[in-house]
């Protein structure tokens, strides 16, 4: 036996006989096969066959198939195809052929009509007599042969056999078909010999009719899930490049101006068309207008941050539906647009316009489809948003979901292109308040809301400067505070503010602020912010201290790409990074410019942020004490080569009502209060006073032999000189009091710069 015959199970057996048997003959048949039709049916090609969709042998119910589509034709094995003028059209190898010409093909050929595919197949099969013999005998087995033993029966004798109208008579057989008969007996008979043999199912072929065929046919996208994906993810990739790019001017200044330039181009269609349609609908389903209403309210009736974040989506959706056909979102969520590639594209934008002029309607009319297939905007603009396969939305929405969700969360972090630069915060590790020692005597300022130990301070001198503010000139004075050594320390008020306002856009922005920040939350929750009417609650230093200390480290944390401070990052400030990126952001603000040190610590009797600065020769300390609502931005600034700590002894945020036993501070706290005008007996006095008590601090100069102090001394009494011969009116001081201390400041200044020290009633210096 041969190798080969081991591999034969499955093949037909070798059938050796006669010499006198038909041999067998190979026959080529070509059929249609359309896989992606339901049922995928199969259609024999003979001599032509026409294809359509209400037309044709092969009848195929598919959108893209016309009524008649083609017809496909075989002569002597040339195969060709002749489109017959459908709008989807015929395509051979991804070309559309012309209309009405017959277009020669090959076999293999990739073949699409309109988007249906479709297959030639050319397959070598066996017809044989020896197979249309075994197909007689099965139909015969009824009926089995006599044996060759029995006497046949007389040739006159035929059986009655009854008959339909279109049933034939079999003929008797006859001599001619005796020999037929012996040899199927004679196979047979070896079949019965061979008992390996398994006779092969005989090859039917169905007849050739109209079949009628569908496809699988796209779903609408009527499935309220896919959409809300759709929509979401169109807000997430909003969200993200809002992220990115936030922190360039030319990008808030085009979002901030969007709301106005859209709704004054989109008023006139807004007024004419859309505002009746929804007065109509408002009269028919009266809750429409209070779910509008409340909408309205919510935005407050001008172009709020959402409204801008809602106009930027609409935009968005505007040009990702003329590129792809349907927005990105939902080209994500694995949505398409019905239509031909440009007609879908134009009625894209009449779908976005349509938006646009329903705004912010639009998301009410969208519920349409929960029960409807089509949403009010696909009517109006004569297009379908379908849903080719509910496996692939599924896939996209389990992988995108989670990939845009992570993307808009760390978005912040690449603010304007760059990633934050971190920075580390020194905190308290305990939050307590140290005990505090004034000294023996305070002297306190009503403006600067501040006292100072007058034992750790020789003297202190004012000076005033203007700085325009919205438009109004504003008085800033300054203190320097010269110390028993003869370091000095100037002092200025930066900013007043309100930590419950200043620490509201966190909280709001951050639903998390609740949890992880109670005592902040309930700070800016104070109703006292909002009415006067109610006193502010009791301070709770050391714990608004303790979760502010935990807030400022977590935002200036962030930028560190490390694994371990990503996980931290993600722990300590969960989703919200744009939260505490935008409360970063806000702090450096407050402080004016990105500090050189950041910590947390007590000055004076207080626990504060405390900022620190070098330039050049100068120190500069900025803080923030943290133990009243209502708070000051201080600054102190000293040279670099000495240790100043005088500001450490001070006390802040105090409530001062008495008048200031220093009579320059007195000075200062008068011209910025409101009793000026009021109290001209106590400006006559005070006016006087103060010219004394730069007459007293010029004499101890010169006494001394300090120069400094005198250059001290001419500097603070020329800016008040200035300040009341520029501005008494003002400020509304008394004319002739003005006039008279401006007079005796100007004796003093020339005196001091001319060393005329007979002025002062100084014989010699050092010398009484």
């Amino acid at each position: 036996m041969a190798l080969r015959d081991l591999f034969r199970k499955n093949e037909s057996p070798t059938i050796v006989g006669s010499p006198d048997l038909k041999s067998e003959e190979s026959v080529t048949k070509f059929y249609l096969e359309f896989p992606d039709a339901s049922g995928q049916p199969i259609f024999e090609l003979d001599n032509s066959l026409a294809v359509g969709s209400e037309e044709g042998e092969a009848l195929i119910k598919h959108e893209g198939i016309a009524p008649k589509h083609c017809s496909f034709l075989l002569n002597q094995g040339v195969l060709s195809v002749i489109d017959h003028g459908g709008s989807t059209g015929t395509f051979i190898n991804n070309k559309k052929i012309p209309t009405g010409k017959m277009i020669i093909m090959d076999p293999k050929d990739k073949i699409r009509l309109g988007e249906l595919k479709c297959k030639v197949v050319k397959r070598e099969e066996v017809a044989s007599s020896i197979v249309e013999d075994h197909a007689i005998k099965e139909e015969e087995e009824a009926s089995p042969l006599k044996s060759e033993t029995e006497e046949p029966a007389p040739k006159e004798f035929t059986p009655e056999i009854p008959q339909g109208e279109d049933e034939e008579v079999p003929a008797v057989p006859d001599e001619a078909t005796a020999s037929s008969l012996n040899l199927e007996e004679s196979l047979s008979n070896l079949e019965e010999e061979n008992q390996e043999y398994q006779e092969p199912s005989p090859i039917t072929e169905a007849p050739k009719k109209e079949v009628a065929a569908f496809a699988d046919r796209p779903t609408d996208s009527s499935n309220a899930v896919i959409r809300i994906f759709g929509m979401s993810f169109d807000i997430l990739i909003v969200g993200i490049i809002y992220n990115l790019f936030s922190n360039f001017t030319e990008f808030n200044d085009i979002v901030e101006g969007l709301p106005g330039a859209i709704f004054q181009m989109l008023l006139p269609l807004h007024e004419l068309v859309f505002v009746p349609m929804l007065q109509m609908a408002f009269e028919f389903v009266p809750a429409l207008q209070q779910i509008a209403e409340a909408i309205t309210a919510f935005f407050g009736g001008g172009f709020s941050f959402y409204f801008q974040i809602a106009i930027l989506v609409m935009i968005s959706r505007f040009i990702s539906s003329i590129i792809f056909g349907q927005t990105l979102g939902q080209t994500l969520a694995g949505i398409r647009a019905h239509g031909e590639f440009l007609p879908k594209r134009f009625l894209s934008i009449v779908r976005s316009v349509v938006g646009f002029a329903l705004l912010p309607l639009f998301f009410i009319l969208d519920f349409t489809t929960l029960f409807s297939k089509r949403s009010f905007k696909e009517v109006i603009s004569f297009t379908r948003l379908r849903t080719p396969s509910n496996l692939v939305s599924l896939l996209s929405i389990v992988v995108f979901t989670p990939v845009l969700v992570t993307l808009f969360f760390v978005s912040p972090l690449f603010r304007g292109l760059e990633t934050p630069t971190p920075m580390r915060v020194s905190t308290l590790k305990t939050v307590k308040l140290a005990a505090y020692t004034p000294g023996d005597q305070a002297v306190n300022s009503k403006f600067f809301k501040m006292s100072y130990p007058a034992d750790q301070v020789d003297y202190a001198l004012p000076n005033f400067k203007f700085s325009r503010r919205k438009g109004r000139l504003t008085l800033d004075p300054t203190l320097s505070f010269i110390g028993k050594e003869g370091e000095e320390l100037k002092l200025a008020i930066l900013k007043e503010l309100d930590l419950g306002v200043f620490l509201e856009d966190f909280v709001m922005a951050n639903p998390l602020a609740s949890t992880r920040y109670p005592a902040i939350s309930q700070l800016v929750n104070d109703v006292s912010n909002t009415n006067k009417n109610f006193k502010s609650r009791i301070f709770p230093q050391e714990t608004i201290v303790s979760e502010l200390q935990r807030l400022t480290e977590t935002a200036f944390s962030l930028g560190d790409m490390s694994v371990d401070s990503i996980i931290t990052t993600i722990e300590r400030s969960g989703p919200f990074l744009g939260s505490y990126l935008d409360f970063k952001d806000k702090v450096i603000a407050l402080l004016g410019q990105k500090p050189n040190k950041l910590s947390f610590g007590q000055v004076g009797d207080s626990l504060a942020l405390v900022a620190t600065y070098k330039q050049g020769r100068m120190e500069r300390v900025k803080f923030l004490p943290i133990n009243n609502k209502k708070t000051r931005l201080y600054q102190v600034s000293y040279p670099s080569n000495e240790r100043v700590d005088t500001y450490q002894l001070m006390a802040f945020n105090s409530k001062v009502d008495d008048v200031s036993e220093d009579r320059l501070l007195a000075f200062v706290d008068l011209l910025t209060s409101k009793e000026l005008k009021e109290q001209s007996d106590l400006v006559l006095g005070l006016f006087q006073s103060v010219y004394g008590q730069y007459f007293e601090m010029s004499k101890l100069a010169f006494e001394r032999g300090d120069d400094q102090m005198q250059r001290r001394v001419i500097k603070s009494a020329s800016d008040v000189l200035q300040l009341l011969s520029k501005n008494a009116k003002s400020l509304g001081l008394p004319e002739k009091i003005s006039d008279k201390l401006s007079q005796n400041l100007s004796d003093l200044i020339l005196a001091l710069k001319e060393k005329d020290m007979d002025f002062f009633g100084i014989s010699s210096v050092g010398v009484i």
